[in-house]
């Protein structure tokens, strides 16, 4: 459904989408990456002892032993990992209030060796600050933002940071792959962003998907995103990083970064916050999750004229 919108019967691109069709791309991509059942096994498994240890104090005080009531504890927890899961949910709905400012590029693969793809087939990466920043998953918000969501063995769409990351396209909306190292880093992400399964459309592809496992078990927690510290004298002062997950020929970075101009100035834009609040909004005002997410895909597609940026 993507690439028909995007290319003619020709192969010649389109126009660049109108805002509303932007819109609903974005959308589309962020909630594709939040709706996975692996988002809500990280929720689960990431905070499962601060929830259940919240959930026994609060029967504590109520003068109950906690012990008696395990079977209530199970299915509030769950509930709760219903909740937070649908609050990410919300999130990649509502994108485009706060993700407007990625620039966004067709990946044409020219090589020999095919795309893959997975359940989970939107990919988030942060080459660029990996290694220099504290560890935490990468998200919506940081600086250095590539988002991958393969589309076809030959095409991948990606959204990146444009204040950090110089993409180098052949014609517009429009990057050729023609370095297989790059097309083997795309396909690794699938391979370290899945739990369940990858898919891939030809045989023979048997001693890639083999090597690349391999592989996969070499990088470990690759989603692992440290922290540069702050200049405690000089708040421009820079320092040298070393991208693991660089697509080589695709996204050169800057180099070096000003922590001023790669991070902090844009961290957390007042766009970002805007998109905070509208999803808070749409849990105060609504009985359930679940019609919060109505309500947000409502508003989606209601208002596919309105711009998020005024």
């Amino acid at each position: 459904m993507l690439t028909s919108s995007m290319y003619s019967e020709t192969g010649q691109p389109f126009d660049p989408f109108p805002p509303g069709e932007q819109r609903l791309l974005l959308s589309f991509v962020f909630t594709q990456r939040q709706r996975t059942r692996l988002m809500r096994d990280e929720i689960r498994a990431s905070a499962e002892d601060y929830f259940r240890s919240k959930l026994r104090e609060i029967v504590t005080k109520a003068g109950s032993d906690p012990a008696n009531h395990t079977d209530l504890e199970d299915t509030v927890f769950e509930q709760t990992v219903q909740d937070v899961h649908h609050f990410m949910m919300l999130h990649g709905i509502l994108a485009p209030i706060g993700m407007y400012g990625l620039d966004c590029v067709v990946l044409e693969n020219e090589t020999e060796i095919e795309l893959i793809t997975s359940e989970a087939p939107v990919v988030f990466a942060n080459p660029c600050f990996k290694d220099t920043r504290r560890l935490t998953y990468t998200g919506m918000g940081d600086a250095g933002l590539q988002v991958y969501c393969p589309l076809s063995p030959r095409l991948c769409l990606l959204f990146y940071d444009p204040k950090t990351y110089l993409v180098q396209d052949n014609r517009e909306w429009h990057a050729s792959l023609a370095d297989e190292q790059d097309v083997r880093v795309l396909n690794l992400l699938q391979i370290l962003s899945t739990d369940t399964f990858v898919l891939y459309e030809s045989l023979g592809q048997e001693t890639m998907m083999k090597a690349l496992t391999r592989k996969a078990r070499e990088v470990g927690d690759w989603q692992t995103v440290p922290q540069p510290p702050l200049a405690s004298d000089d708040e421009d002062a820079q320092y040298p990083y070393e991208p693991p997950h660089q697509l080589h020929n695709i996204t050169p970075s800057p180099a070096p970064v000003s922590i001023r101009a790669g991070v902090e100035f844009h961290r957390r834009t007042r766009a970002e916050m805007k998109q905070r609040r509208a999803v808070w909004r749409l849990m105060e005002c609504s009985e359930t999750t679940e019609k919060a997410i109505l309500k947000a895909v409502k508003i989606l597609f209601e208002d596919t004229k309105r711009d998020f940026r005024t």
